[in-house]
């Protein structure tokens, strides 16, 4: 389960306190919020902002970043919760109650914070519980024919496992065995009635409708980036020492890379449109194209999108036609970058 956990990190792959500031020569905006020391996820909804940091999820008002509730600590009992490497809380903030997914466990809070009841799972690992309709579409893991696979399955709301949508061989199987880096997509969101899922190298959507039967395939017009010789070096460099890898990194060889990346780094909805970023990058900008329900592209966005490391974006969330990113400066605070998307 360690190494598990370790590669999962590979994996897995998103105001105001005080006056805030532009910064030079763009029109974002910044501002430090300082109860943040290494935060994991941002979302938002009309009225506040949830950061996750580690076990703890904050609650700031939207208009003044003001910190109006802060809840949650590592364990397993009743708002507590098993937050592993590689593995951070997940939260859904869409409906009129707050949703956390930790390790075993979706919690149900208030949106201000007051704890509601808890769903332990039944069976099996889940991590990623979105709503979907009146169930719930998870990340799993299973093994069939000793072979490790991911999968999406659709459970209902007490964690019982209804169907198997997608399940695709895992990049990880075994110590000794290597890792292939980015040899597909995996990703997913719900938008409306349908759950959208990129599981392959080629610009490929397949959608679901609730009852978990297959609906279309969308096809994208997305040239597949190539992997370089530099690309290579800089994810190992990361493997070798971010601190969520290094420990395993022997255990991860041998190490093997594709020509391309896959089409598809992440799908996610926001206020009715489906985003799909991309693995294309120009002047440290990222392809993102705005897609409505019925799977057409709107506009082709080109976003600031800064990384934590070689795989991972640092925090964000879209909403409002604003991109709001969590960045840390020189001085080692934690600033939200707000940038309008024109």
């Amino acid at each position: 389960m360690k190494i598990l956990v370790k590669t999962l990190s590979v994996l897995l792959l998103f105001f105001l306190l005080t006056a805030g500031r532009a910064l030079p020569g763009t029109d974002t905006e910044s501002r430090v919020i300082p109860e943040l020391l290494s935060p994991d996820s941002i979302n938002l909804d009309d009225k506040q902002v949830y950061i996750t940091e580690g076990p703890k999820v904050r609650i700031f008002n939207r208009d003044t970043l003001e910190q109006v509730a802060v809840f949650g600590k590592a364990g397993e009992g009743p708002q507590e919760f098993r937050v592993l490497p590689g593995l951070p809380l997940i939260l859904n903030v869409e409906g009129d109650e707050l949703m956390v997914n930790s390790f075993g466990k979706v919690s149900f809070f208030s949106k201000s914070g007051k704890f509601l009841r808890e769903q332990r799972t039944q069976a099996g690992f889940i991590i990623m519980a979105q709503p979907f309709g009146e169930n719930l579409a998870c990340w799993g893991l299973a093994f069939e024919d000793q072979t490790r696979l991911r999968t999406i399955d659709l459970y209902d709301r007490e964690l019982k496992k209804l169907k198997n949508l997608v399940k695709q061989k895992d990049e990880f199987q075994a110590p000794g065995q290597g890792i292939d880096i980015l040899s597909s997509s995996f990703t997913y969101s719900v938008l409306g009635d349908r759950l959208w899922v990129a599981h392959s190298p080629e610009p490929l959507i397949h959608t679901f409708d609730l009852e978990g039967d297959a609906a279309e395939t969308i096809r994208l017009d997305i040239p597949r980036r190539d992997m370089t010789r530099a690309d290579r070096e800089t994810i190992l460099n990361y493997l070798k020492t971010d601190k969520s890898t290094r420990e395993q990194f022997d255990l991860l060889k041998p190490i093997r890379f594709h020509d391309q990346y896959p089409a598809i780094m992440a799908v996610f909805a926001a206020q009715g449109k489906m985003y799909v970023m991309t693995w294309q990058r120009r002047e440290n900008r990222n392809e993102i194209l705005v897609m409505n329900s019925e799977g057409k592209v709107e506009r082709t966005l080109w976003l600031p999108v800064a990384y934590l490391n070689a795989l991972r974006p640092a925090p964000f969330a879209v909403r409002d036609n604003r991109l709001l990113q969590l960045n840390e400066n020189d001085d080692e605070e934690w600033e939200l970058h707000i940038t309008p998307i024109r």
